[in-house]
């Protein structure tokens, strides 16, 4: 399978979950993405600090059900 590279934000944190943007998921419908998992992919030490951070992400699937791999810092 082969995706696209799209830009994404992280906005914020709730509990476990980074709420990130695609420019397919505004943030009014943001992804849920675990934080932990997101912030040792991208080598970030603890998850707080992800709100804020722009990312480049492979996206696959459709707009309602993501599929996103591959996530790095820009």
């Amino acid at each position: 399978m082969t995706g696209t590279i799209v830009r994404a934000r992280c906005l914020l944190l709730i509990g476990p979950w980074a709420e990130v943007t695609l420019p397919e998921r505004d943030y009014t419908d943001p992804v849920r993405v675990d934080a932990a998992q997101l912030a040792s992919e991208v080598g970030v030490s603890d998850p707080k600090d992800l709100p804020g951070m722009d990312f480049e992400v492979t996206f696959e699937g459709t707009p309602a059900e993501p599929v996103l791999s591959g996530w790095r810092r820009v």
